[in-house]
């Protein structure tokens, strides 16, 4: 979308299914100061199936600003995982 005073504005998004297929997170560590000795590190199960969501804006003003806003997020069965960024420019 373009205003007649030269700046613009463009929305765009992003919608996408994420499957893991490993269902074991776990990491092997050898201590190279203790010889023979080692341990096992067992990490948070991951969720199966994750919907994927970006959803922001741009816009270009005039003057040589520009600003945009982005918001991201992972959302499925019991796990919830968000953030957002934004962003104001000046060029010159």
């Amino acid at each position: 979308m373009q205003a007649d005073s030269g700046s613009s504005v463009s929305i765009y998004g992003r919608l996408a299914w994420a499957h893991n297929f490993g269902d074991e997170i776990a990491l092997d560590a050898a201590y190279l100061s203790l010889p023979g000795s080692t341990s096992t590190f067992t990490g948070t199960a991951q969720a199966s199936d994750l919907a994927l969501v970006t959803v922001g804006a741009r816009a270009t003003l005039t003057g040589g600003w520009s600003a945009s806003a982005r918001f991201d997020g992972e959302f499925g069965g019991d796990t919830r995982s968000y953030g957002g960024k934004g962003k104001l420019a000046y060029t010159w």
